[in-house]
Parts: structure tokens; sequence; C-alpha cells
């Protein structure tokens, strides 16, 4: 597709779209992560229990095994030791952690190539341009993230949200003054936010003019 093909993008538009995928972004790379820790955890938490039992089974001149502050029969160690393996067994396959994981992980790897065609499009005052049709990119994009089955719900996203626009506000002032630790940066927008919201911060925008009202 050549370049005069998508001057029918309004600029608008275009930075709309990039906006939602820059934050999108930025919420499927945390989700991804922490499932990615409580996943990791739950196995290791399932294979210490595993390996605690098999070395308790292996005790078989004692008839009383202490554990801790605990001491009971050895048979009723290694029962209690199964019943745990199999009840956080089952929770794994309800939680699903690992799964969501990589589901997130795909949105990531998505959405990231999505953003990477918005660097290299060109826009002005009026219109962008680019080598892709981005609009049909931005739909094909957000269907696949849709079908991958990890919505973000809407408290969720809210939060997911306002720690990306923190994250861009502390690069912002990073790149401004990198002398300063980041730890004081993020400082400074704690305390503003918690100040008097100017007369900008107090007016509600329209849905129709946010630019990030919405992830679609």
């Amino acid at each position: 597709m050549s370049c005069s093909e998508m001057t029918d993008l309004a600029k608008h538009e275009f930075d709309r779209q990039q906006k939602v995928v820059d934050t999108l972004l930025t919420a499927h790379s945390i989700l991804r992560e922490r499932y990615e820790r409580r996943a990791t955890c739950l196995t290791l938490l399932i294979m210490a229990f595993s390996v605690t039992a098999t070395a308790v089974a292996f005790i078989s001149d004692k008839s009383v095994a202490r554990l801790g502050p605990f001491s009971a029969r050895v048979q009723i160690w290694v029962g209690l030791l199964t019943c745990a393996i199999f009840f956080l067994s089952i929770i794994d396959l309800q939680v699903e952690w690992r799964r969501k994981a990589w589901a997130h992980n795909e949105a990531t790897q998505r959405l990231a190539d999505l953003k990477a065609k918005y660097r290299r499009g060109h826009d002005d005052a009026v219109t962008a341009q680019s080598d892709f049709d981005l609009t049909t990119e931005y739909e094909q994009t957000m269907d696949a993230l849709a079908a991958l089955r990890v919505p973000i719900k809407d408290a969720q996203f809210t939060r997911l949200k306002a720690r990306h626009w923190r994250k861009v506000e502390v690069s912002k002032r990073i790149s401004a003054r990198p002398q300063r630790p980041r730890l004081l940066h993020r400082l400074d927008i704690l305390r503003e936010g918690l100040g008097k919201p100017t007369a900008t911060e107090d007016t509600p925008q329209s849905p129709d003019l946010d630019p990030d009202a919405s992830p679609r």
C-alpha cells in the first residue's frame, strides 16, 4: 500500500489508536509478569511439598516425625502433604495463571508489532500516512486480543492505565533531568498528584475528545 492511500486516516484518530496501543501494551506487560510470578510461586510450592512428602515417606525407622514445631505419625504427615499437593494442583488448574501469562505475553507481542508500525508512520497537522493500513491492522489486533480470552476488567484497566501514564511521566522527567534519582521523580509525581487539581484537570473531558477513553 502506498503512502498516498493512507491520507484518509485523520491525525486525531492516528493519535488515539497509538495511545490505546501504548496503554494496552503496558497493561498486558504488567499482567504477564504478575501471572508469571504467581504461576512460578505455585509451581515451586507444589514441588516443595512433593519433595517434603517424598522425604518423609523414606523415614521408615521412626513412627513419629517432626516438621518444625509439629510432630505426628509418618503416615499422617504423608497424607496431609499429599492432600496439600492435590489441593494446590486443583488450584493450578482452576486459576490458569500459566495460560493467562502466555496469553498476555502473546498480546504483548502483537501490540509491540503494531506499535512498531505506528512508529514508522508519518503524520502532519491533519492526516497520517503509512505503508500499512493502520486502521485495519488496529482492528485485527484488537480482535486477536479478544480471541486470547484475557479481558481486562474496567476497574483493573483504570489502575493499569494510571500506572502507564505514571511510567510515561517518569520517563519524561528522567529525560529532562537524568542526574536526579528515579525515586525522587516518582515522589514528585506523587506529591503533585496529592495537590490541588488545576482548572484543566478539574474539567471532565468528553469521551469523544478523550483519545484514551476506551481500548477500542
